[in-house]
């Protein structure tokens, strides 16, 4: 081979040459993990104490050695503390956001907490209040629960003369008095009162049976429009509060027929209903057993006879009669004895009108009259009429007399002024002859923001010519 010249110069060193290798065949994670490993083996060793004296040392730092750098401030201990003098002097301070963070101070801490009551026991003297509801027969923990959270101060009239009745008696009742006067609080105290005696003792203590929804229905009540139903639905609730584990609910006309099963499959204690949508579950819906009910209530019953629900009263009546009474639910709880041993009828009615002795002909069986004054009851006798109808003493009533013109304006102003008060919520229902008039009302006070007066401008003169 002849010489041309090229000069090869190799240093191969004293290590070993590392020989590559290529692993084929098999999993890609398997050749992976073993090109890994190899890899490893053959890296390159670390820098040895000859190599690091060869190296020049490095230069001191300073802090105006190099503008614009940043230095990091050393961390207070407390909120107190200020940065060190020398990151002062430069300002050349890291983020204060991570170092320099202040205490949170609540403006809450300076203000003492309020004292509050401690929580009487069970046995704590009750109020003047509620010693006026526990004159009556009515369980201790009903009577403070209507003086503590209800606010009501003393009973009506006519919760006087029903609700010593019903608890003690097992009578039907007629109650006869006007729209207003305490008549749906008259018949659902006591039955709220007997059905709590089977779980609880006098002294509010726990008996062994425990009452829930599923215990049974005991009470019916019927009324003849949604909205009453609602409202005595509404009335039961806000009462059975003290007694969690019994249920109310509502069958109406209207409503979805799907949930109403639903609501009465899951159980329920007091049912309140319109007169034609409960016959159709009573026709159509296995799951409602009146086999334990109690009570059956008339509320406003010169209205049903008006609105035409006899035949649906009668059938009512006709199918929970002829279903035998039970004298245990189906979880073997004895219930003659608290409850009453026989169904009561109890029929309200704010008039004694011949529709209204109909209807008492039809539900009740040596019923009790109950009237709110006796003395009216007696005066009405004797003149041979029928009961006229009064307001009852505690409502207010006012009148203002005013020309037709006036009457907007005077509307307005009453209410703005009633609304106007602080401290209370208020609810108005105005009631307008034709359904115009309604229509024009809405839009007029559905608005309570004030119309916006235009300016005026410099074409338009502010004052008429």
């Amino acid at each position: 081979m002849a010489d041309d010249g090229l000069l090869l110069n190799f240093e191969l060193g004293d290590a070993p040459l590392a020989s590559q290798v290529k692993f084929k065949g098999g999993r890609w994670r398997d050749r992976v993990r073993a090109q890994k490993t190899v890899n490893k083996d053959h890296q390159v060793a670390a820098p040895t104490a000859d190599d690091e004296a060869d190296r020049p040392t490095k230069r001191p730092r300073t802090d105006d050695d190099v503008p614009g750098r940043r230095f990091k401030v050393p961390k207070a201990n407390s909120a107190n503390d200020k940065p060190p003098s020398y990151a002062m002097k430069t300002g050349q301070i890291s983020s204060g956001l991570f170092t320099s963070n202040p205490a949170a101070v609540s403006a809450f801490d300076d203000h003492r907490a309020e004292e509050t009551e401690p929580a009487q026991p069970s046995n704590a003297p009750l109020t003047d209040e509620a010693e006026n509801f526990l004159a009556l027969g009515l369980s201790r923990r009903v009577a403070q629960h209507l003086a503590t959270k209800l606010d009501m101060k003393a009973p009506t009239a006519i919760q006087k003369s029903t609700i010593p009745l019903l608890i003690k008696e097992d009578h039907d009742a007629f109650l006869q008095a006007e729209t207003g006067s305490g008549k749906t609080l008259a018949y659902l105290l006591p039955i709220i009162h007997r059905i709590m005696a089977l779980s609880l003792n006098e002294d509010g203590t726990s008996k062994d049976i425990q009452m829930h929804r599923n215990s049974g229905l005991f009470a019916i009540i019927l009324a003849p429009t949604r909205e009453l139903c609602k409202q005595i639905a509404l009335v039961a609730e806000k009462v059975l509060r003290c007694t969690p584990w019994l249920v109310c609910t509502t069958v109406i006309g209207g409503e979805s027929k799907k949930s109403e099963k639903a609501r009465i499959r899951k159980g329920v204690n007091i049912l309140i209903a319109t007169p034609g949508r409960l016959t159709d579950h009573l026709d159509n819906t296995k799951v409602l057993d009146v086999g334990t009910v109690r009570w059956l209530v008339l509320d406003e019953g010169d209205r049903m006879m008006e609105m035409g629900f006899e035949d649906d009263i009668r059938t009512i009546i006709g199918k929970t009669r002829e279903v035998p009474l039970l004298k245990q639910n189906s979880e073997g709880v004895v219930l003659d004895g608290l409850l009453p041993t026989r169904r009561i009828t109890v029929l309200c009615s704010a008039t004694m009108k011949m529709n209204v002795q109909k209807l008492g002909e039809i539900s009740l069986e040596d019923a009790a009259h109950i009237t709110a004054s006796k003395s009216e009851l007696d005066n009405d006798s004797e003149t041979g009429n029928d009961a006229a109808f009064s307001a009852p003493a505690q409502l207010k009533q006012q009148c203002i007399i005013t020309p037709a013109k006036l009457r907007l304006v005077t509307l307005i102003s009453l209410l703005k002024s009633t609304f106007a008060r602080r401290g209370t919520v208020f609810k108005a229902i105005i009631f307008i002859s034709c359904a115009d008039s309604v229509d024009y009302h809405f839009s007029l006070l559905k608005s309570t923001a004030a119309p916006e007066i235009p300016a005026p401008t410099p074409d338009t003169p502010d004052t008429p010519p």
